[in-house]
């Protein structure tokens, strides 16, 4: 033990000189991690938390490359080399001593920030793995092509004077390219709130364990840069390995970038999904005053917000008004177009109008400055409540399945007129039908009837009806809609919903 501390005593200069040229990385990646990161801390303060950071480090890498050197260099070296456990383990030393020094960069610059944990960690090792990348590739690769001294006079001194100047000049590059070049786009990728940058984080990490093994592995194999026989075959595998990562973590913050945006757009998407529900009526039983009818309805979208809907209010005390349409397409665009059909539709109901006024006048204004070809499928019903007198007119939608004082279901025989926003000044015709207790009318768009399984097969109009006339189904405007829905679940399978399933029943009490 005696024998082992003497030596690590004699072999700190050249650990202290090692070391030195390995902490160098962590000293550019402070300046980088400044220049990315906005920090509430004083310059002075900044200043002093890394020096002491870099120093502490720096004294650690010292010691235990001493007592590294004194093991493997001067004590057991003929053991080590012929126990593959113990040259295995000095084998991995030169990694973790790289991991140690990332860990303390990413301590060091969470100290110093107070931006997102996350990617000040991810920008740490990142750096760390490229300052890596240029230390023991690059410098290495352009002294060997360029400065590297043949003969024993002078070599060392040589060698430290060109190999030091020749990674100080690479560093300075990489500093000045960052700022000018990299630092706005890496910047505009991290102030992307939405960025899931987590998941993201381990993979500089890996990378830099990765390089550091196949360097090895490199060294382990004879290609050295020093060996003049091999030197262009290691020069090109070492240019090799280097653009491989460059184009590597090009292609990695292009997927960040496009990931942030899919993120941010899916959050906006789930927005408008929420208000789109919040808009439609939702709270039920919507009129527990009113006992005269039994209402329910839901919509579930395929795409979180979609261009079906629903909507039903009282025009006045005796007259409710049902609405079911479907817009072409689906996303977001149909979901604009929904809203703008919606509103046109309640304002008009509200005034008073029949319902074939109702959609002539709708119809016209949808028609007005619609480039993009959208058209709405509308099916709309007002029911006098004192009467039961239900005026109707359908614009190109599904026909509603009815059972009239608890009969049997069947499909109405409406006329069909042409979709809305497709031609002006289209007439609508008008029908009427009187709903006597007992009368359920269900209302849908084709989500419901075109619904798949995992065979192709289409949920059908049939099948619709013959669930519906199943005795114990005829129970209660929601238990209906339930029952459907579960029904065309269980019909599909698992197979992924490929249009918004909406519906609507209205009951006669």
């Amino acid at each position: 033990m005696k024998e082992f501390i003497t030596y690590t005593q004699l072999n700190i200069p050249y650990a202290a000189k090692d070391m030195f040229l390995a902490v160098i990385p962590m000293i550019i990646s402070a300046i980088l991690l400044q220049q990315t990161f906005q920090s509430q801390k004083r310059s002075k303060e900044r200043v002093f938390i890394w020096i002491k950071t870099i120093l502490l480090t720096y004294l650690i890498l010292v010691i235990l490359a001493a007592m590294q050197y004194a093991a493997y260099y001067d004590l057991y070296w003929e053991i080590i080399n012929t126990n593959s456990i113990l040259y295995a383990f000095f084998w991995i030393i030169d990694v973790v001593f790289q991991l140690f020094i990332v860990v303390a960069t990413i301590y060091g610059a969470l100290k110093v920030n107070t931006e997102s944990k996350n990617r000040i960690i991810f920008c740490s090792v990142l750096f760390s793995l490229f300052l890596g990348l240029t230390s023991s590739v690059l410098v290495e690769v352009l002294y060997v092509t360029f400065f590297r001294v043949i003969g024993e006079d002078g070599f060392y001194i040589k060698y430290e004077m060109y190999h030091t100047g020749i990674k100080m000049f690479c560093f300075a590059a990489l500093v000045i390219f960052y700022i000018k070049w990299l630092k706005p786009k890496v910047v505009s990728v991290l102030s992307n709130t939405d960025l899931p940058l987590k998941k993201f984080i381990t993979t500089p990490l890996i990378s830099i364990v990765a390089y550091s093994v196949l360097i090895k592995l490199l060294v382990g194999a004879g290609i050295n840069l020093y060996n003049p026989r091999i030197t262009f075959l290691g020069i090109t595998i070492y240019c090799a390995i280097l653009i491989i990562f460059v184009v590597l973590y090009k292609d990695l913050f292009i997927a960040m970038q496009i990931s942030g945006n899919l993120a941010k757009t899916e959050a906006e998407i789930s927005v408008a999904e929420t208000i789109q529900k919040n808009i439609l009526p939702n709270i039920f039983p919507a009129y527990p005053e009113r006992e005269e009818f039994d209402i329910y309805a839901t919509m579930v979208p395929c795409l979180g917000v979609g261009g079906d809907f629903y909507d039903f209010f009282l025009i006045d005390e005796d007259h409710l008004a049902v609405i079911m349409a479907d817009v072409s397409g689906k996303g977001i665009p149909a979901a604009l177009f929904m809203m703008s059909a919606r509103t046109l539709i309640n304002t008009y109901t509200n005034s008073g109008m029949e319902p074939q006024d109702i959609l002539y006048k709708v119809n016209n204004c949808l028609c007005e400055g619609n480039d993009t070809g959208m058209f709405v499928t509308v099916f709309l019903g007002i029911l006098t409540i004192s009467t039961g007198e239900f005026k109707y007119s359908n614009a190109g939608h599904n026909q509603p399945i009815l059972s009239l004082k608890g009969k049997e279901y069947h499909f109405m025989q409406a006329e069909v007129n042409l979709v809305m926003g497709a031609m002006e000044d289209i007439p609508y015709i008008q029908e009427r039908i009187f709903l006597e207790k007992g009368s359920y009318l269900l209302m849908y768009t084709d989500g419901v009837t075109e619904a798949l399984n995992e065979k192709g097969e289409l949920y059908s109009e049939e099948r619709l009806q013959a669930l519906l006339n199943k005795e114990e189904r005829r129970n209660g405007a929601k238990e209906i809609i339930e029952a459907v829905y579960t029904d065309i679940q269980k019909f599909a399978q698992g197979e992924s919903q490929a249009d918004d399933i909406t519906m609507l029943a209205l009951g006669i009490n």
